[in-house]
């Protein structure tokens, strides 16, 4: 299905392309199950480690499909993914963080979850992935655009401050508390992490 639309890669491209950038080119979830179909598959897209998957109106049923990818080792060099503007939601967000806490995403340094429909519960549920370890070589994660309150920011400052995300440089949440979440700020500011609270 990749050497066709939306998608239109050469055979060659399915083992030795680098960069993989689909934004506003899929029509939904049906048109991710077959990009996750085909990463099943022993070698293709392996070298693939930017992925652009964004505005492509994923729900969360489609999320879940792509973490379930991820979980059996899809995308295995993807160190930069960009999921904004889809609508994955908790439940998607929540089977992503079960993928990460399993070592999914492990080379991955920028995460872009922006104005995707999340809020507290899968963000608490990505916080606990992240304490186990996951995405230990994030260096920028953007969360902002999203329905992200007191709870949810709180179970990050509690999960960075226990050190998770260890290569984070640069955090972006945004969300209810526009004036800014001191635990998160306490947390950023004695890791020496950048946050941006819009």
């Amino acid at each position: 299905p990749l050497l066709t639309a939306p998608f239109r890669l050469s055979r060659r491209d399915l083992l030795v392309r680098t960069e993989l950038r689909l934004a506003d080119h899929l029509t939904g979830d049906a048109q991710l199950r077959a990009l996750c179909a085909a990463c099943a598959v022993s070698g293709v897209l392996a070298a693939v480690n930017v992925l652009d998957l964004s505005y492509d109106r994923i729900s969360e049923d489609g999320m879940a499909d792509f973490a379930s990818a991820l979980a059996s080792g899809a995308l295995p060099s993807c160190t930069r993914l960009d999921l904004c503007n889809n609508q994955i939601g908790d439940k998607g967000l929540e089977a992503f963080a079960s993928a990460c806490a399993g070592g999914a995403m492990a080379s991955a340094s920028y995460i872009n979850l922006a104005c995707n429909g999340i809020g507290d519960k899968g963000v608490k549920a990505f916080a606990a992935a992240l304490a186990m370890g996951g995405l230990a070589d994030c260096k920028k994660l953007i969360l902002m655009g999203n329905s992200i309150g007191d709870m949810g920011l709180t179970a990050l400052a509690e999960a960075l401050a226990g050190g998770a995300l260890a290569s984070l440089e640069e955090i972006c949440t945004g969300g209810e508390m526009y004036e800014g979440h001191p635990a998160l700020t306490a947390a950023c500011r004695a890791r020496g992490v950048r946050l941006f609270q819009e």
